[in-house]
């Protein structure tokens, strides 16, 4: 941190964001998913990527939602007086 606020004017802004999923949405679908993942390599993402989709669309009417929890952090320098 002490890189970036260096890096900062005085009176500039550092913020962060991080973003979470949290329970809900299409809670069942993330439970049945992980399968998926469980078959295929992430060098194998095509396949990864057809199982999943195939899942949306054979079980969950082509449509799954997911939940965030965003959280935004935001630090100021202290202005130059003078």
């Amino acid at each position: 941190m002490v890189k970036a606020a260096d890096a900062l004017r005085p009176g500039g802004a550092l913020a962060v964001v991080a973003t979470r999923h949290v329970a809900g949405g299409s809670e069942e679908f993330f439970v049945e998913v992980q399968d998926c993942y469980e078959r295929f390599d992430p060098a194998t993402s095509p396949g990864l990527l057809r199982c999943i989709a195939g899942l949306i669309d054979r079980r969950y009417g082509v449509r799954v939602t997911k939940r965030y929890l965003t959280e935004l952090r935001v630090s100021r320098t202290v202005p130059r007086v003078g």
